[in-house]
């Protein structure tokens, strides 16, 4: 049975290539709303002592990060302001 990939579903491994403190420590992948993104994992300590992970994701293609950026941003993009011929 081959595997299905389902949408708002990933998986993420011990990323074995792990070199430096900084480097995730699961990597993987998910799908959202049909775009595939990378899932990186990492584990972290809180200012209080608990631990945590720490979930980031980056959309696999150009175009999904164009998409991406303008859906999750609540600002518009500034507009360059008139040239004004105001004497003042």
């Amino acid at each position: 049975m081959a595997y299905e990939r389902k949408d708002l579903q990933g998986a993420a491994f011990k990323n074995d290539k792990k070199e430096l403190d900084w480097h995730a420590d699961f990597r993987g992948d998910i799908l959202v709303d049909g775009v595939d993104y990378y899932l990186d994992i990492t584990k972290k300590v809180a200012a209080s002592g608990s631990n945590y992970l720490r979930v980031a994701l980056k959309p696999k293609t150009q175009d999904a990060r164009a998409s991406t950026e303008a859906a999750v941003s609540p600002f518009k993009k500034a507009e360059p302001a008139p040239d004004d011929d105001f004497d003042f």
